[in-house]
């Protein structure tokens, strides 16, 4: 029994206030959903979280390119670490790295990325034969990037030194130290030195010969990013026009699931 009736009176049992703490979250995100759609149409803008990086360097360029075809699309892009409450904050899309934080939403692969050795021009240069001697390159003209949490896998110039030049002892006590993969971008193009890039976030600067690749041994990542979203938001206009479009480069593969 959910109530009992005492004369006048009607009281929840045990059993009926169980039930209505496990409704009542439920119910007030029926509620809350029901007055927006009795306020009027759906909204025509988009709520996006992404990584700061990533939103910076490679997402907004793809939005402005689909803005020009769906113009009366607009955006809230939210520049936010993980792990974010998608329902809370309302987002209707969340890019980032992997999918194991969002393993309950919808979501779909954007690209599968690497990371490359970039440089400025200014930087190759100055050295003997505009060739890099990985063994004798002093360590202070290494640039560091501190991945942080997020990142499921983060390669580190370790990694790369250990099968590109194993004799080599780097002291990552010296050189630049940047705390995210844009600043890493800007030492290098204002030719501070060597710094480990993901390419996405670094074509454009490739594109305009602003960065030049510094070895064409690279590092791959270990997931690919990635876009999640809430299944309550699967027929959103804007969204499956934006998903539909894909926010991704023409030759990816990753399907919904």
């Amino acid at each position: 029994m959910l109530f009992s009736r005492f004369n006048n009176r009607i009281a929840l049992t045990d059993v009926g206030q169980a039930v209505f703490a496990g409704t009542t979250p439920a119910l007030e995100d029926i509620s809350t959903f029901t007055a927006r759609l009795m306020s009027g149409p759906q909204r025509s803008t988009l709520v996006v979280s992404g990584l700061p990086s990533l939103a910076e360097c490679w997402f907004m360029d793809r939005f402005a390119a689909f803005w020009q075809l769906e113009p009366k699309i607009k955006i809230h892009l939210r520049v936010e670490d993980d792990p974010i409450d998608l329902a809370r904050h309302d987002i209707d899309l969340r890019i980032g790295y992997g999918t194991s934080l969002y393993s309950e939403f919808k979501t779909v692969t954007l690209f599968q990325d690497h990371v490359l050795l970039l440089c400025a021009p200014s930087f190759l240069v100055h050295q003997p034969g505009g060739i890099i001697d990985w063994k004798s390159l002093p360590s202070d003209e290494f640039i560091h990037t501190a991945w942080g949490s997020n990142f499921l896998s983060h390669p580190v110039w370790g990694d790369w030194m250990r099968v590109q030049a194993p004799t080599r002892q780097l002291d990552e006590s010296k050189g630049h130290r940047v705390a995210a993969s844009r600043p890493a971008i800007d030492f290098a193009r204002l030719g501070l030195g060597v710094a480990l890039c993901r390419r996405r976030l670094a074509e454009a600067d490739l594109r305009t010969g602003r960065l030049l690749i510094a070895s064409h041994h690279y590092l791959s990542l270990g997931h690919a990013y990635a876009a999640a979203y809430p299944h309550v938001k699967a027929r959103k206009a804007g969204l499956k026009a934006l998903l539909d479009w894909r926010v991704s480069d023409p030759q990816t593969q990753g399907p919904h699931r």
